[in-house]
């Protein structure tokens, strides 16, 4: 990506509050995402969370009763998309 070229330097960046920190607008939106998704979504999230090692749809749907892997499958690319989780090879996530 591209800075403004009267961006401030790393040292000074460093000592700005959080808020006037790139960092904080990425935080910001992962609270906001959480704020405004379904309670699935974040249920799906703490499954994978729970399952404490990366895990396909069908290792997530297990977690659910009557929930299949054709179900979790578009929520977790939803939250991959959203960068609330990592997509890792062969369809597997990581929260």
């Amino acid at each position: 990506w591209t800075r403004p070229a009267d961006q401030p330097g790393k040292h000074t960046r460093k000592r700005l509050p959080i808020e006037d920190k790139e960092s904080f607008r990425w935080i910001e939106s992962g609270t906001r995402s959480r704020q405004v998704l379904p309670d699935g979504v974040t249920l799906t999230s703490v499954a994978l969370s729970a399952a404490g090692q990366p895990a396909d749809a069908a290792a997530v749907a297990a977690r659910f009763a009557g929930a299949g892997p054709r179900t979790v499958a578009p929520v977790l690319d939803a939250l991959a998309e959203l960068g609330l989780l990592r997509t890792e090879a062969d369809g597997v996530f990581t929260a």
